[in-house]
């Protein structure tokens, strides 16, 4: 009998992947917890051309926490674990697969027979191991499940379950061992010593731990989930709470990290991820590579909106609430001087690469956006630089485009669609949804929509 992890391959597979906004649709999924209830079936996935190896597989690659599976792969999962399946619809061009996620949790660990690493946040979840014995008792009839005390996306497997999989030539999987020992009996608690026994104070802590986690999956998960002002002030107000007690202890840096990246703060998830982060974890290092790079609109904190916002002729004013902020007394303005005023937190490209205007920056004043100081003393252009290759549109109306309108374009341009055009001049951009970007003509009033590549 063996113990064994199974899951998707990443080299030589169908490689999925989705735009930033469906990866939203994503933010309340937990792994092995039911997900039905909450569950948005508009996902839309689709194939990353670049990175895809095969014509077909019975396990397309994309998240760890669960498989987007064949039907004939589908089959065999239900057949050995069709009690113990969630099954969600998603939308893509590959037709024919469907997400399953498996829910069950079995404590087999011997955890005082195995040798192992838990971490610092999560003592009850095993970080490293050199060893792993299971109990052979509780793993009868189990064929597909998750394992108590080790990581939430680790999905593991029998071998009667890997043998029919293997024998079907099912395409896609890979599998690794992870039994060392199996034994008739679990060992007495405490009767081998073991360095990361818990003390009172540390499962007071564990609990504080696990009550602030309920919490902040609590404000993602919500059906309201964080799309007002109110619960979203709400959230800062949680924030605040953990930022407090992360300066006690680090753990809590884990929980902000996320916290930050659900309201698009990617500057203070990376920084709040550097304190607890593994760099021999690979899971962590792929988190703090995207976190590093990635660059994205700062959803601004609603008490430190701009709530006198200017007015620009490509961008509809609604669309600026997060592009704007108050200032804080006696900060001025780096181009004009100018203090109480609004700063610019949006984005803008430097020398072609899109950098944003958070507290990490010098910031400047609406004004000097709007009267383009701000592009020519920083030289730096708002709004994709192809905007040029639309000779049609009369030159001083590109230059308002590029140096004198807050940078929107990153939500939907392409090499090839810069920006819609009508009336001989540019539309008003009026925002994006999870399908499509909707713009205005500013002469005549056309709607017009533009879907966003998938």
């Amino acid at each position: 009998m063996n113990v064994w992890q199974i899951g998707t391959r990443r080299d030589e597979n169908i490689i999925l992947t989705a735009k930033e906004k469906e990866y939203k649709k994503l933010d309340g999924f937990l792994c092995g917890e039911a997900m039905a209830d909450h569950w948005d079936p508009t996902l839309s996935l689709y194939i990353d051309e670049k990175r895809t190896k095969l014509a077909y597989s019975d396990a397309l690659s994309f998240d760890a926490a669960y498989f987007v599976l064949s039907e004939r792969a589908l089959k065999i999962f239900q057949d050995y674990a069709s009690d113990t399946i969630e099954c969600l619809p998603f939308q893509c061009k590959q037709e024919g697969y469907i997400i399953a996620n498996p829910l069950e949790y079995v404590d087999c660990l011997d955890m005082e027979r195995s040798e192992y690493k838990v971490y610092k946040g999560a003592p009850d979840t095993i970080q490293f191991y050199t060893k792993l014995c299971f109990v052979k008792g509780d793993l009868e009839g189990k064929h597909l499940f998750r394992i108590t005390h080790m990581d939430d996306y680790l999905v593991a497997c029998s071998d009667a379950f890997k043998e029919a999989v293997e024998s079907a030539g099912m395409i896609g999987f890979e599998f690794k061992k992870l039994s060392d020992e199996i034994v008739a009996e679990r060992a007495p608690k405490g009767s081998i010593k073991k360095e990361n026994a818990k003390d009172s104070n540390k499962q007071e802590n564990t609990d504080t731990y696990k009550m602030y986690n309920k919490k902040v999956i609590g404000f993602i998960s919500s059906l309201k989930g964080l799309t007002t002002d109110k619960n979203l002030e709400a959230f800062y107000e949680l924030i605040d709470e953990l930022e407090g007690l992360a300066k006690e202890d680090k753990k809590y840096y884990m929980l902000l990290s996320t916290c930050y990246e659900n309201v698009d703060d990617f500057n203070n998830a990376f920084r709040c991820f550097e304190q607890v982060y593994n760099s021999k974890d690979k899971k962590a290092l792929k988190r703090y590579s995207y976190l590093s790079n990635t660059r994205k609109l700062v959803r601004i904190r609603p008490s430190r909106q701009s709530k006198k916002l200017p007015k620009f002729k490509y961008v509809a004013k609604k669309e600026l609430k997060d592009y704007f902020i108050s200032a804080q007394t006696d900060e001025k303005c780096c181009v004009c001087g100018k203090e109480n005023i609004d700063f610019y937190v949006g984005h803008a490209y430097e020398d072609g690469k899109l950098i944003v205007y958070t507290e990490d920056r010098e910031r400047f004043c609406g004004e000097c956006l709007a009267n383009g100081r701000a592009a020519h003393e920083k030289n730096i252009v708002f709004n994709n630089e192809f905007i040029d290759e639309i000779e049609d549109i009369a030159i001083e109306k590109r230059q308002t485009l590029k140096y004198c309108t807050p940078g929107v374009s990153h939500n939907f341009d392409t090499n090839e669609d810069i920006w819609p055009v009508c009336c001989d001049d540019f539309c008003c951009y009026m925002g994006s949804d999870d399908f499509s970007a909707k713009f205005q003509c500013v002469e005549c009033g056309k709607k017009i929509s533009w879907e966003h590549f998938t």
